[in-house]
Formats: structure tokens, C-alpha cells, sequence
């Protein structure tokens, strides 16, 4: 942050008087160059004064732990949850109920809202009714597994060429 040059008002002078300070905070001296940049000190102590960062007591939150959680916690948004579609079909998603997320497949639509709270493992029922053959619409709405990742579900529903 510049300070803008404080005038003398008992001496008036073409020049206006420089202030203590180079413009940014540091002691003139420390660096004449009126745009130097800030030490990163002083950056991380003007971040935590306007509330961006993490303070040192404070730490950084984790995301994508799932593979590291206890299975008995239902899912919560946030979560990397493995659907598993029947037969060898795999699909990864990330839960986002709070953007009214949606997860679209030949099975019929998911809303993410419909997964957190439920265990994993649980059957998960589709909003919308899938395609029958050829086509027409179907009888009863489709399903998947909700599954929680481990290595294994990970590396076999990552898209392989």
C-alpha cells in the first residue's frame, strides 16, 4: 500500500516533504525504489489483517481426504464419491449439492443433493425416468452404487487411452 507524501504545512516549499517511509510500508533506506515490492513478511501480515490466508495457529484445510476417512461417515459435500453403473462401467464424481449439481447418464439424472447423508455403498435413485429401448422411455427410474474410493476403484475409473 502507497502512502502518498505528507506535506509540511509549517514550511511551505515547491517540493512536498517525503514521508518517513518508501511508499510501501518499509523504511526509507531499506529500498529508495519508490514501486519495490513488499517482503514477504509483510505480505502474509497484510492478508491476515484483511482476512485472506490461513493464520499460523490456524491450519489449512484438506480437501479430497477421502481416501483417508472413516467409511462409517456418511457422505458430505465435498466428497470424491466412485458410482458404479452396473457391469465393469465406472464413473467419479465430486459432490457440489450446494451449486444444485447434477450428474446426467443413460441411467437418468442425479442430483448431488440426493447422495450427502447417505452412507457409501448406498443405491442411489435416478430423478428422472432412463431411456428404454430404441428410445422410448422406461418403467422405472434407473440406479448406482455409491461407492467409497479406495486405490483400486480410483485407478479403474480413471479414463484410460
Amino acid at each position: 500500500i502507497r502512502t502518498p507524501p505528507v506535506a509540511d504545512a509549517a514550511a511551505p516549499s515547491a517540493e512536498p516533504a517525503r514521508s518517513a517511509t518508501n511508499g510501501i510500508g518499509a523504511p526509507r533506506g531499506a529500498s529508495d525504489r519508490r514501486d519495490a515490492a513488499p517482503t514477504a513478511a509483510a505480505t502474509l501480515q497484510a492478508s491476515l489483517a484483511l482476512g485472506f490466508g490461513y493464520p499460523p495457529t490456524h491450519p489449512a484445510p484438506i480437501y479430497n481426504s477421502t481416501f483417508f476417512r472413516d467409511p462409517a461417515e456418511p457422505m458430505k459435500s465435498g466428497d470424491l464419491v466412485i458410482l458404479h453403473m452396473g457391469g465393469d462401467e465406472m464413473d467419479f464424481l465430486y459432490l457440489r449439492p450446494e451449486n444444485f449439481a447434477c450428474w446426467d447418464s443413460k441411467l437418468g439424472r442425479f442430483d448431488h443433493r440426493d447422495f450427502v447423508g447417505k452412507p457409501f455403498g448406498s443405491r442411489i435413485y435416478a430423478r428422472t425416468v432412463k431411456t428404454g429401448r430404441r428410445g422410448k422411455p422406461g418403467k422405472e427410474p434407473g440406479y448406482i452404487y455409491a461407492l467409497l474410493p479406495t486405490p483400486e476403484l480410483w485407478s479403474e475409473c480413471l479414463p484410460h487411452r
